[in-house]
């Protein structure tokens, strides 16, 4: 993601995405005391190949757009990427829970086991592509705008003082 995106603040807030979704679904398989075994396993990885995609597109909407609308403010920015990609996002889970929920009724326990996992994590994965990667580029972003920010009002408030000794050493005449 650091490479594909250009920046590391992509990267961590997937990768904190990543570990929400693999988390819920483990502590929803806790709850509910189900076996961890190798269905499972290869659930859970399905399930990062599928949420880490989400992600993807919604953050490369907002690299796109951060392209295109240079003035815009980042919080701005991320909420009209996202509302540029909910509807796919949606879309794209609601259609693969409708072939995983029939699939889970009418096969045997083994492939079950592997669905479970696919239904939670195709679930929690879209919520947390929206509602939980977004937040995490939007804070690490407007940190490191407002540190820009804040070199900026430093060189400014340094040139400002430098006019004024300026003015005071030749007599308020600059030259």
């Amino acid at each position: 993601m650091r490479f594909r995106f250009k920046n590391w603040n992509y990267g961590l807030a997937a990768v904190g995405g990543l570990a929400h979704d693999v988390l819920v679904t483990l502590a929803l398989y806790a709850i509910f005391g189900f076996t961890i075994n190798n269905p499972f396993i290869a659930g859970i990885l399905t399930v990062v190949g599928y949420s880490i995609n989400d992600t993807i597109v919604v953050f490369d909407r907002i690299r796109e757009n951060t392209k295109f609308y240079k003035r815009k403010e980042v919080e701005n920015l991320i909420n009209d990427s996202i509302n540029q990609t909910l509807s796919r996002s949606i879309m794209t889970s609601l259609t693969t829970l409708v072939v995983m929920i029939p699939l889970f009724i009418l096969v045997s326990s083994e492939i079950r086991q592997f669905l479970i996992p696919l239904i939670i994590g195709v679930s929690v994965g879209t919520y947390s592509s929206i509602f939980l990667c977004s937040p995490l580029l939007y804070e690490s972003m407007r940190k490191r705008s407002m540190s820009k920010y804040a070199k900026r009002v430093e060189q400014n408030e340094k040139q400002r003082k430098r006019i004024e000794r300026a003015k005071r050493e030749n007599d308020g005449i600059i030259k």
